[in-house]
């Protein structure tokens, strides 16, 4: 019983992550970006924030940009990477750069838009933040779209609206994060709006100094 409730589980997420995939992927397959010709944006206290996409939406590996080599790589799952039988990238995933003194570190975004490749850089507003445990820690990652109109699949700016409109797609988005190391390796899934959200992301901009 319990398999075939999993399975049942498995075909309704990977029905939504098609539809999701449809909504948000319109435009024609791009070529990856050259990691030797890549320039990461400079960070900014207010928006548009700039963002570096790593992982494409429909995806179905982690792809990792590493700032120290300037070179692309693949994640496993004990690297933080998605479970390798999973289900594909259902936003496209990157991070808002942060310097710190020499250093520049990685604040996680996923991007509701048009399918992005890797190596992509685009201004982005905040529709909120997702809060979650795993392994016992939580961990913050914000939710934003396109800064540029032709790039937004959806005509929202405020989560309020978000979720009343597209709520299977945050639903589905919710269940993906929930299970994508592992069934159930994430817990107490919460959210907080883009006010919420950008005083967060201004608390990190200020910690680490810039």
């Amino acid at each position: 019983m319990t398999h075939h409730v999993l399975q049942m589980t498995k075909d309704l997420l990977w029905l939504f992550t098609s539809l999701l995939i449809l909504l948000v992927s319109p435009g024609c397959k791009k070529q990856p970006n050259d990691a030797s010709a890549l320039t990461i944006p400079k960070a900014r206290k207010v928006a548009p924030y700039p963002v570096f996409i790593e992982t494409p939406v429909g995806e179905l590996q982690t792809i990792s940009f590493d700032l120290a080599t300037r070179s692309w790589d693949t994640l496993d799952l004990d690297e933080g990477g998605l479970k390798h039988d999973y289900l594909p990238y259902p936003l496209n995933a990157g991070f808002i750069p942060l310097e710190s003194g020499e250093d520049v570190q990685k604040q996680p975004v996923w991007v509701l838009g048009d399918k992005m490749m890797p190596g992509d850089t685009l201004g982005v507003y905040l529709l909120g933040m997702v809060q979650y445990v795993e392994g016992g820690l939580t961990h913050g990652e914000f939710l934003a779209i396109p800064a540029d109109s032709d790039l937004q699949t959806i005509a929202v700016k405020r989560f309020r609206d978000f979720v009343i409109s597209y709520d299977p797609v945050k639903f589905m988005f919710e269940t993906w994060m929930e299970n994508r190391h592992g069934i159930g390796s994430v817990s107490q899934i919460s959210w907080l709006d883009e006010d919420k959200a950008g005083e967060k992301l201004a608390g990190i901009i200020n910690y680490q100094g810039q």
